[in-house]
Order: C-alpha cells, then structure tokens, then sequence
C-alpha cells in the first residue's frame, strides 16, 4: 500500500515543486483528422471524439487536448504523466481511497459513487465514478464524473469524461462508444 501512496505524493510533490511530470501541450493545437479521431504519437493512442463536439487545446497540465459537447454540458480529456521508470504494479493494485484522496484535495466536494477493475484498450484500469459540485458566480451544477487510470510502462493515462447531473443520463451512451475508440499504439 505504501507503495501507491508513494506514487500519489510522488505526483503530487511534482504538481506543487514546479517539476511536474506532466507535459505542458497548451502551445499545440489538436489534430483531429476527418474521421474525428484524435491521435498522440507522442503517448502511443488515438480516441475519436463524439460527432458535434469541439477540440480545444489542453487546458490543464499533462491534457493534450479538450473536447467540449455542442452545449458544453460534458467534456472529455485526457491527461498522461509521465514517469522516470515504470511502476512495479498496475493501476487494478492502486487503492481507490488513495486515488479519491487527490481527488478531493483538488476538489472537497467530490463523492465516489462507485468504483471498479475494468480493462480499457486491453490494459488494466482502476474505473471510478464519482460527483462533485462546480460553483462559480453564476453557475452551481452538480458534475457526475467518469474516469479511467492505466499504467502503462512509464505513463499514468487518465481518461476522463464528465457532464452535468441533469443531461449525464443523455451521454452515457456517447461515453462508453468513445472509450471503446481509444486505443494504445506503439509507434
């Protein structure tokens, strides 16, 4: 257990020190080919990006790129971090509490609604679901939040997608197609 959470803090010492292990990608624009389909040569994947949606820049460290509903009621991003060596154990051994723990320092109001070892591009995935509260001065919306954490030779890969609590029933097919498109290649 230890071990997660010397990764976590690890990480999270890299966010706070200025060294983060996250690549800055807000000087490149996205390429998204006619297919919609957003490729990394960089981190070895691909996704497509649900029809009508818009790709921005990434806007948070580590985020190639991010992808916004027409009604800008659900996103999509990916953020990857990268690692000096690759980690002895895989994200199915990594503790939800710990990855929760993060989560909620970045945001108190976040609640795990539920949690599981799934696969995704046929690599191990520690899944979770969880709902945080989004207030700014004019808005106050309750977010349900999906997201996928694989650990892949030295990379930690976060799929995560999320929308509002009143139109997240609408996307949950739109999810599981776009997380069914995104697959690792090796260059």
């Amino acid at each position: 257990m230890l071990r997660y959470i010397y990764l976590i803090l690890l990480i999270n010492y890299f966010n706070c020190s200025g060294q983060s292990p996250h690549k800055d990608y807000s000087d490149k624009s996205p390429n998204v080919n006619d297919n919609n389909i957003f490729r990394s040569t960089e981190n070895q994947y691909r996704i497509k990006i649900p029809e009508n949606w818009s790709v921005n820049k990434g806007t948070s460290l580590g985020a190639e790129f991010n992808a916004k509903s027409e009604l800008e009621d659900a996103s999509l991003n990916i953020i990857v971090a990268n690692l000096k060596t690759p980690p002895t154990f895989t994200a199915h051994d990594v503790p939800v509490e710990t990855l929760m723990q993060t989560i909620t320092k970045n945001n108190p109001t976040s609640k795990l609604i539920e949690s599981e070892k799934q696969y995704l591009s046929n690599e191990k995935a520690l899944y979770i679901k969880y709902r945080f509260n989004y207030k700014t001065l004019d808005t106050d919306t309750d977010i349900i939040c999906i997201q996928y954490s694989v650990i892949k030779k030295t990379k930690i890969y976060t799929v995560t997608l999320q929308a509002q609590e009143l139109t997240y029933s609408s996307y949950i097919n739109i999810f599981r197609e776009t997380l069914k498109s995104f697959l690792f290649e090796d260059f």
